[in-house]
């Protein structure tokens, strides 16, 4: 099966970073499109007294990730290579599965921990649900690859 499309899960961590830098040595390989997808957890919402009280912070979230996806989009730009940036909102895991069978990606690539700070744990429950819940296939980049 030809790669040809592939979705980076990405939240500024430095695991979701080593994925990025891994998918761009490899597009630079083997030219993919590449979707730079962050979802914003808004487990919240239904909290409406919450949802009010912290508006701009979400706002502010949402600005800085636009801002991160933008400085990744602008990595591989500068090599040559051109990747979308897209924002969701809701449960991670649901939305960057459902995106990846709505857009038709061939390929998930994600660090094996994310902001949520459970370091110990030997893979997030992000990545662990990609794994076991998606019917696209899941690529787990290592924080230590060199």
């Amino acid at each position: 099966m030809a790669l040809k499309k592939v979705l980076l899960a990405y939240d500024g961590s430095a695991d979701s970073q080593k994925a990025s830098e891994w998918l761009l040595d490899f597009a630079k390989q083997t030219p993919v499109e590449t979707v730079v997808v962050n979802v914003f957890d808004s487990a919240f919402a239904n909290d409406a007294d919450f949802w009010a009280k912290i508006q701009d912070a979400i706002e502010e979230y949402r600005q800085r990730m636009e801002d991160v996806l933008t400085t990744v989009a602008d990595t591989f730009s500068a090599n040559g290579l051109t990747a979308a940036t897209v924002i969701l909102e809701g449960n991670v895991a649901s939305e960057i599965i459902y995106y990846a069978v709505k857009e038709h990606v061939d390929m998930i690539v994600c660090g094996t921990r994310g902001l949520g700070g459970f370091e110990s744990l030997l893979l997030g429950s992000v990545a662990h649900q990609l794994m076991t819940h998606s019917p696209v296939p899941v690529l787990v980049i290592k924080s230590d690859l060199t």
